[in-house]
């Protein structure tokens, strides 16, 4: 998992979420990731260790450089331009309240 979210409690959740899954969770750099030259080289990095990247950043298009390097599928936690967690969190909540 990448992450260099502003909130170290959405880290947290996304670690949970994924051990609920069964998913054995490797956090492999800080938050500095998104400071590397070479993103693509980081996704490939990445890809030899995992079969899944979760990651989140600041930039949008640090995202999309880290995808295009990667030959595993890379989840966005959020980006300055989307953020799909939170948004999955929101239809859950809707859905647990109004059925």
């Amino acid at each position: 998992m990448l992450c260099s979210c502003q909130s170290r409690s959405d880290h947290l959740l996304v670690q949970s979420a994924l051990q609920t899954l069964g998913a054995d969770v490797l956090f492999m750099l800080s938050s500095r990731w998104e400071q590397y030259k070479f993103k693509k080289d980081v996704g490939k990095f990445c890809s030899l260790y995992s079969d899944l990247v979760v990651a989140g950043g600041r930039n949008h298009n640090s995202l999309c450089q880290l995808t295009e390097g990667a030959s595993v599928p890379v989840v966005n936690i959020a980006s300055h331009k989307f953020a799909p967690l939170h948004a999955l969190g929101v239809l859950m909540t809707l859905q647990e309240h109004f059925g």
